[in-house]
């Protein structure tokens, strides 16, 4: 999602994400203007009825990245809590970290949020 264009209407109500050459084509017709340029916002110049958003999940983490992490039991001798540690393994739909020198493995995303590097707060 990181080469896509948020759009929202005249009313300031998100609607689902576009391609930047369908941005492109709304701000050549004059139906867009720039509403915030990082992240990038096109404010539409009307209003649209009965908006369909579909959930948008950012779930990708290679191997390194700094994860936050919630235990809700007691895995492999690791107490419940969050953790903040590195992604050993990517998997399909979730991720493999280590704590505490031991291997987790988490199925869904719901659990794991990407920590910044810079400063060091997750955005979830």
């Amino acid at each position: 999602m990181s080469n896509y264009v948020f759009l929202i209407d005249s009313n300031k109500t998100p609607m689902n994400p576009i391609h930047p050459s369908h941005a492109r084509k709304l701000l050549e017709a004059n139906k867009a203007a720039v509403f915030r340029r990082y992240p990038f916002v096109l404010v539409m110049n009307r209003v649209v009825e009965n908006i369909i958003t579909y959930p948008i999940t950012f779930t990708h983490v290679s191997t390194g990245d700094f994860v936050k992490v919630t235990l809700h039991k007691d895995r492999k001798n690791i107490p419940s809590g969050i953790y903040n540690c590195r992604v050993k393994t990517p998997i399909k739909e979730g991720c493999e970290v280590v704590i505490n020198g031991f291997r987790v493995g988490f199925s869904t995303m719901k659990d794991v949020f990407k920590i910044h590097r810079n400063d060091g707060y997750s955005y979830a």
